[in-house]
């Protein structure tokens, strides 16, 4: 990297050149950071925080370490058939420095009257459903059968996108024999989907369990997404990893710098500098601006096209585009070091799924209405799966759910900081109580306590309303629907949650890699 000490200059006391510069290093930012560098361009990765990794990441208090967003991830089986993480972690040079860490059954269902230990095989879930729900087993086997042929023809469609830009790949989606069901299942929503194979309401409702992980009900998700993450599960493995998500982005990190990329931390991108229709400079916070061929942004798209690059510089038409998509929902979770262990509760599964009702789209309308009592819970018991998280017989317990960033005037933030706290913390305490049905006792063994809002995830990521998705994942917004990776800056691309494929830390990864 050339270095100018000083240029006289009211914006840029001092300017480096590079090939290309990559904002903000989630998991999208710091793949693609890692790729670019491997393949020899010169990388600068610019990220405000002092760590890398965004929302992929951990945080210590005390004895306990806590994850900050991962539950598992998918496709580290079977490498012959897909092109999943497996294959992308060997992409990005780094398989051989993680610890994946596999779950089986991957998590417990409890729904009113019932609770269930879902299996990570297929074949067992299956056979467990049919059992459940005799009445229903010619229509869950051809469920399962579709959903089979959807993971084969979509693994092979994503080994041939490399040589296409989406609108070329749409049109060749057309012609190719079993594609005609991904075009369909991109356009319906996933309670369509799984209403042309069952009809009894409780099935629905366990079946679309993991809909919890995409924030939205089954009448408003787009089918395709949740065929994907789903056959990415229970085909592919569902892994934790020692150390947690962090471990993944700082393994591709090392990589990256390793490679020759430069990593420049506490340091915010402000501005995009566009001449002649083209992204030429990235200022940043501290004054150091970065002459550029390409950037990429892994920053939230909203902010980087409307605020760093700016909105006279882009079509009319897409701005109106980006002005009247939804964005996704935005996260509460309590943090808890526990004196106990209630790895035996769990029966198996690092994770309780509680739901209050059947009906999903019930739940998220009252996730929307800041509900408490009759939002979906999650409760993951991190040292159940990596003992690494916590001393000998204590616990990491981690109770997440949705909430919006406007709820209660947006937690009270524009109090005191004093009355922000004791309000998030009274929120936690609901959701402990109610947690205590299955961890008896749960709020008498609290040693460390965190709460995480959506204002959290506003302050630690920017993205607007603390999304931990970038746009809903609807059936309009979703897969190749997604904001397109190309913008129309030509040499601005995007990666991560806001663009294709969406939301979710194998996503953006994915994303990053493109």
């Amino acid at each position: 990297i050339a270095c100018l000490k000083y240029v006289p200059s009211d914006t840029c006391p001092a300017t480096e050149d590079v090939d290309v510069v990559v904002i903000g290093s989630g998991g999208g930012g710091v793949a693609a950071a890692n790729m670019l560098a491997q393949k020899g361009y010169s990388v600068v990765l610019v990220e405000k925080h002092y760590k890398v990794g965004g929302y992929m990441t951990t945080f210590k208090r005390g004895d306990f370490t806590f994850e900050a967003s991962l539950h598992a991830m998918g496709g580290l089986d079977d490498p012959d058939n897909t092109k999943g993480a497996w294959e992308q972690f060997h992409e990005l040079g780094m398989y051989d420095r993680i610890t994946p860490l596999k779950c089986n059954p991957i998590y417990r269902s409890e729904y009113p009257g019932l609770s269930v230990q879902i299996p990570a095989d297929i074949d067992a879930y299956k056979a467990q459903l049919k059992e459940m729900y005799p009445a229903e087993a010619a229509g869950i086997d051809a469920m399962f059968a579709d959903l089979d042929t959807c993971d084969v023809t979509l693994s092979a469609v994503t080994r041939i996108m490399d040589d296409f830009n989406l609108d070329d790949l749409m049109i060749l989606l057309g012609d190719l024999p079993g594609t005609l069901n991904l075009l369909k299942y991109m356009n319906i929503s996933l309670l369509e989907y799984v209403q042309q194979f069952v009809s009894d309401p409780e099935l629905i409702g366990l079946f679309n369990q993991l809909c919890t992980f995409l924030g939205g009900g089954p009448d408003e998700l787009q089918a395709l997404i949740f065929i994907a993450m789903w056959n990415s599960y229970h085909k592919y493995g569902y892994y934790y990893f020692e150390g947690g998500s962090k471990s993944i982005t700082q393994s591709i990190a090392d990589v990256f710098t390793e490679h020759g990329g430069y990593l420049k931390l506490n340091t915010l991108a402000t501005k995009i500098v566009i001449e002649d229709g083209k992204a030429v400079q990235v200022q940043t916070e501290n004054d150091v601006c970065l002459n550029t061929r390409y950037v990429v942004s892994n920053a939230n798209a909203p902010d980087t096209l409307l605020k760093m690059v700016g909105a006279e510089y882009l079509p009319e038409k897409y701005v109106t585009e980006l002005n009247t998509m939804s964005i996704g929902v935005a996260t509460l979770q309590v943090f808890m070091g526990v004196d106990t262990d209630y790895t035996e509760l769990v029966e198996g599964s690092h994770e309780i799924m509680v739901n209050p009702s059947w009906d999903w789209d019930e739940i998220f309308a009252a996730v929307r209405a800041g509900d408490l009592q009759n939002v979906p819970l999650i409760a993951a018991n991190y040292t159940a799966i990596d003992a690494t998280t916590a001393p000998a017989g204590k616990n990491v317990i981690v109770i997440s759910t949705y909430l919006p960033y406007e709820y209660a005037d947006n937690w009270q933030w524009t109090k005191s900081y004093d009355e922000y706290v004791a309000f998030k913390e009274e929120i936690a305490e609901v959701f402990i109580e109610r947690m205590e049905e299955y961890l008896p006792g749960l709020s008498q063994h609290i040693e460390v306590l965190e709460v995480g809002t959506p204002v959290t995830n506003y302050a630690f990521s920017l993205n607007p309303m603390g999304t931990i998705l970038g746009w809903d994942h609807n059936v309009a917004q979703s897969t190749l629907k997604r904001l397109p990776q190309e913008t129309p800056i030509d040499n601005l691309i995007l990666a991560g949650a806001w663009t294709f494929p969406g939301g979710g830390q194998s996503a953006v990864i994915s994303s990053g890699i493109s």
